[in-house]
């Protein structure tokens, strides 16, 4: 069944058949629909062609409805063809009714009951080991006989086991044999199959808890009971109330008997004495009378495509920031990071931020041990192995290959059609003389074509096997895998990670995936990197080797690889499962939380209500105006949470009023403490949200927008609800927000306190790409290219305008110095024009498109109309567009931040979405980034960075100097020429030998040459000032993930990953005194 935003599409009941049966109609074959009215086609086939709909069995998302209902189709026909059909009736059964909530549990529950369990009528392979047969053969099971454990007198126990009856298919014999004879075709029956299977034939409610059915179609094929179980009974659908038909009305009222309607005269309504004056219209005289028809209202503004509204180029986006540590790695980092620290519990790691996770990835040093680098790999790799066994607790990747399920399409067409010529030629055709391309066997001929295919097959599997050769002759792998007779399984069981040890066990699990695809490039580059064939073979020399010659770039990929394997392992599933239910008892504990507030809130109020009550029957009847103003206060910001000096006043006099007051404040005070503990409730459920990290929105540009501490993560500072708290329970109306402004305050520690630190931006995904701005891989490669393709010329300019920008911008400047609009970069420019065929003219300041022959931003900053969204794209984002997923940048300043809201525009479809989840968590995104940059310091320095600043400021250098210095070659050449030879310049100087004639020629380039040197002293001297500036920053960060202790594995293990249980001594050998 083909989903729409994981739901069940819902068709449309099929119009009443119109009186003429000739008519013309429009159909829909996919759906068997068919519609009178063009109209109406157009707008359901454009609805079926949105990239909105998912393949129910694969889970394919961003497809249109035919796609997966193709998708769908297909999968079915594999599993209608390969699964067991005997198996499908005694699964459906197990199937029906369970509870378990996760498929990936069901697969394995699926898998592991009926592994060994096979049934009559099933296809299997028998080992028949008799001293006659030693092999493999199929059969057909014929009987099953089930024996239940026994337990005799002597307490012996035979477990219960299974015996069948089978024939043999070649000789139809039948023979006996037991279940650990019997295997199955490892092509039927896998946990593919069985999770397409379970996908095609069940379906569930979307409530908690709520069971697994049998669909329809499959109960009443294998008449499996569908009636719910008592205990489950409450999930059953209700049955759509029918709809209710209105009563017609009568076309004419009841008191009228000639059917007209009476005429209705407006008659004031006047008060016994009132002086009001009679206001009806005066009697027209025959006068026709002006009507005056009121203007119509404006238009309401609603809500529209992002990339309809007009371009303003007033409000601009504020650039943001590239990470320029990482090449390509950005994403790797980032989801390698947040796999630690979202499931830091199953592999015992402290949280740690990302900067300090940039640092231990770029730490080089041979000297100091970095242990937050040795601690994240030494947990990853721990939780491939328990401590009691060497088998592997993770269930490694492998390919999926159509040609399990038989022989490949070429090879298949090609039987085919030696099959008809063998039927058109017949046999005669064997005793002819063979030519090329005939076959031995049967002496048909094979076309050219598919014999040259199989042959350019088989020699690129045999280049393939030849290339595995040579890799694996550049490298010292197998020699660790065993050195010194221990292999790296030993190593991982004892936990022997120190001194190198851990990249030879790491060696040893990347050895496991090298021939994955996916993993085969970064796999040899590691081999080839940590085990060169001109090293030693020792744990020191791989230490070194990684700690010297892997980049961040190679170690940030080796981890996403170990991170990747780890997913689907037992210890994160069975860490997902628990969240998963202590959210939900979590979530049921706040909604009785809530439900609490609210009745204690409601009794406060009925007792303020007394409280008025009592206090105006005893005053007077002018309200003074110290009333009124409490009223208001009340009206704007609900129940005090102290009674007011009046209130305590009246409470000295009146012993009832004193009572109730003191009960509104306890009740009061009760509501508080129930708000603030489903506050924290609301916390914990956002940190036990760890399914999957989702992004904010998207903005016109279909940039995703992302937040990393917005779930899964501890909540380590900022007042703002998190988009995970906001759950189905929002019953609870406004009156349980109305102190939420009163927030507490948080701890000195927290608010000091960050992980991430920064709101990510990535590009849009490869459908938004060729979809909506027609990028294709090509462009986007070309793109590249042309900006990388650029001289170092460029690169040093396009520095400089940055530097410029980045600058601190100076009060005292004019306002043409602040609409000058900051120079491109001139790679950005030709790439542009070369791929885009955009102009950017920075004299005239205007933006040209080449191919449509228009101005599409003039020097106004006005844009035209109807622009192209890739135009507006590259405009919106230079010089820094993002085009891929791979693009990723982000923003670590609250005033960028800041920016960001104003640019985004509310009447945007994505915008309005993306700002609204920007608002939500606001408070903690900008609480993080104050925090990141106090802990790093980023806007404040300690006495020795201001003294260097000071330093730096006081050598100026200007631009005559400058020119002087890039114009010092023609001075030099000059010089030579006076001189008449290569040591003039000293002679010039006073200092040689002989005492030369002094012209004023000579003087003004000594001179120049003394300023020369001058300038390139200040220049060196700032260079090194500015490199000392650079040191004590990294210095800086570097003590900060120094000073990173994994305390979680200290607690529970009493030993860090590194380190290791403590072994116990060797006992020592008892010698007898003599």
């Amino acid at each position: 069944m083909v989903l729409y935003k994981r739901k069940p599409v819902p068709f449309p009941e099929p119009p009443s058949l119109p009186d003429d049966l000739n008519v013309k109609c429009w159909y829909i074959a996919y759906t068997k629909e068919w519609f009178l009215t063009y109209d109406e086609y157009l707008k359901r086939l454009d609805y079926y062609n949105t990239r909105k709909f998912v393949c129910e069995i694969t889970g394919n998302s961003c497809l249109t409805f035919f796609e997966a209902y193709e998708s769908e189709k297909k999968e079915m026909e594999i599993v209608e063809k390969n699964f067991p059909e005997h198996l499908k009736e005694p699964i459906l059964r197990h199937l029906q009714f369970s509870t378990v909530p996760r498929i990936d549990q069901l697969v394995d529950d699926v898998y592991t009951t009926f592994k060994n369990d096979y049934y009559p009528g099933e296809a299997v392979m028998i080992r028949l080991n008799d001293y006659k047969n030693d092999f493999k053969t199929r059969c057909i099971i014929r009987e099953k006989a089930k024996f239940n454990a026994v337990v005799d007198a002597n307490n012996n126990y035979r477990p219960a086991y299974c015996q069948y009856r089978v024939s043999r298919c070649d000789d139809n014999v039948e023979v006996v044999v037991d279940e650990n004879q019997i295997t199955r075709d490892r092509t039927n029956f896998t946990k593919w199959f069985v999770k397409t299977f379970i996908k095609l034939s069940v379906s569930r409610s979307p409530k908690i808890g709520a069971p697994w059915i049998v669909k329809s179609k499959y109960a009443s094929k294998y008449r499996i009971p569908t009636e719910l179980p008592p205990e489950l009974a409450h999930f059953k659908e209700k049955p759509p109330a029918p709809p209710r038909r209105r009563t017609p009305q009568p076309l004419r009222p009841k008191n009228s008997a000639n059917g007209k309607t009476p005429e209705k005269k407006f008659v004031p309504i006047v008060p016994n004495g009132s002086k009001l004056r009679n206001i009806l219209p005066a009697p027209n005289k025959g006068k026709p009378t002006m009507i005056k028809t009121a203007s119509p209202p404006p238009p309401k503004r609603t809500v529209e495509e992002d990339l309809s509204q007009p371009l303003d180029s007033l409000i601009k986006r504020p650039k943001p920031h590239q990470l320029k540590q990482l090449e390509d790695c950005v994403q790797e980092a980032l989801e390698s990071w947040t796999f630690l620290n979202v499931y830091r519990v199953p592999l015992l790691l402290d949280t740690f931020t990302f900067d300090d996770f940039l640092t231990a990835m770029r730490w080089n040093s041979t000297n100091k041990r970095c242990v937050l680098l040795d601690e994240i790999f030494c947990a990853v790799l721990s939780s491939f192995m328990g401590e009691k066994n060497q088998d592997l607790l993770v269930t490694l990747p492998e390919e999926f290959d159509m040609s399990d399920f038989g022989e490949d399409e070429e090879e298949q067409e090609v039987k085919k059609e030696v099959k008809t010529e063998e039927e058109t030629n017949g046999d005669g055709q064997s005793d002819t003389k063979k030519e090329e391309g005939e076959t031995k066997e049967n002496g048909t001929k094979v076309e050219e074509d598919d014999k040259d295919k199989i042959e350019d097959k088989e020699e690129n599997d045999d280049d393939d096997d030849e290339f595995e050769d040579a890799v694996e002759e550049q490298h010292n792998v197998e020699k660790y895998l065993e050195y010194r007779g221990i292999s790296w399984q030993e190593r991982l069981q004892k936990r022997n990670f120190k001194d190198g040890n851990w990249q030879i066990i790491l060696v040893g699990v990347l050895d496991l995936v090298r021939d994955i695809k996916d993993y085969q490039a970064t796999i040899n580059e590691t081999f080839e990197t940590l085990a060169p064939l001109d090293t030693s073979v020792t744990p020191n020399a791989i230490l070194t080797q990684f700690l010297t010659e892997t980049s961040a770039n190679l170690r940030i990929k080796i981890l996403n690889i170990l991170c990747s394997l780890l997913v689907n392992s037992p210890a994160i599933r069975q860490y997902l499962d628990k969240c998963m239910s202590e959210s939900t008892d979590l979530r049921r504990e706040r909604l009785e939380k809530l439900r609490e507030y609210k009745s204690a809130f409601e009794r406060a109020q009925n007792t303020d209500k007394e409280l008025r009550e009592l206090a105006g029957a005893g005053s007077s009847g002018t309200p003074s105006s110290e009333t009124i103003e409490t009223k208001k206060r009340r009206r704007r910001t609900g129940l005090s949470k102290e009674p007011t000096e009046q209130e305590l006043a009246i409470s000295k006099i009146n012993p009832q009023y004193a009572t109730l007051l003191a009960a509104r404040t306890a009740q009061l005070k009760i509501s508080e403490d129930l708000r603030i503990q489903r506050r924290n409730l609301e916390k914990k459920i956002v940190e036990l949200d760890v399914q999957r990290i989702r992004y904010l929105g998207k903005d016109r540009l279909y940039n995703r927008y992302w937040w990393f501490e917005n779930n899964g993560l501890p909540n380590l500072g900022g007042s703002g609800k998190s988009s995970g708290g906001a759950d189905e329970d929002n019953d609870g109306g406004a009156d349980e927000d109305e102190d939420e402004d009163e927030d507490d305050e948080d701890d000195e520690f927290l608010n000091e306190t960050y992980l991430m630190g920064r709101l990510w931006i990535q590009g849009p995904t490869n459908e938004d790409a060729f979809m909506h701005f027609k990028l294709t891989p090509e462009k986007v490669k070309e793109w590249i290219s042309t900006m990388e393709s650029v001289s170092e010329d460029k690169i040093k300019g396009e520095e400089v305008t940055k530097n410029d920008e980045d600058e601190e911008k100076d009060e005292n400047e004019t306002q043409e110095e602040i609409n000058e609009v900051p120079k491109l970069p001139k790679n950005f420019v030709e790439s542009a024009e070369k791929v885009f065929q955009l102009t950017f003219d920075q004299e005239k300041r205007n933006i040209k498109s080449s191919t449509e022959n228009r101005t599409l931003v003039d020097e106004y900053g006005a844009a035209a109309e109807n622009l192209q969204p890739i135009q507006r794209k590259i405009i919106e984002e230079n010089p820094d567009p993002l085009l891929t997923t791979k693009h990723w940048r982000f923003y670590d300043n609250a005033s960028e931040i800041e920016d960001l809201l104003k640019w985004l525009n509310p009447w945007g479809e994505r915008e309005t979405k993306l700002l609204k989840e920007l608002n939500t968590v606001k408070d903690q995104i900008l609480s993080s980034v104050q925090s990141r940059r106090k802990a790093l310091r980023l806007d404040s320095k300690n006495q020795d960075e201001e003294e260097l600043t000071r330093e730096i400021g006081e050598i100026i250098i200007s631009d005559s100097e400058d020119e002087e210095s890039s114009s010092s070659s023609s001075s030099d050449s000059d010089i030579e020429i006076l001189s008449g030879s290569d040591s003039a310049e000293p002679e010039f100087l006073g200092v040689g030998e002989e005492e030369q004639p002094r012209t004023r020629r000579s003087i003004a380039a000594a001179e120049k040459i003394a300023e020369e040197r001058q300038h390139d002293e200040k220049k060196r001297h700032k260079a090194q000032l500015l490199a000392r500036l650079e040191n004590i920053k990294e210095d800086n960060e570097v003590q900060r993930c120094l000073d990173w202790v994994n305390q979680s594995v200290v607690e529970a293990l009493g030993h860090t990953h590194y380190e290791g249980p403590k072994r116990a001594p060797p006992p020592r050998s008892r010698r007898g005194r003599r």
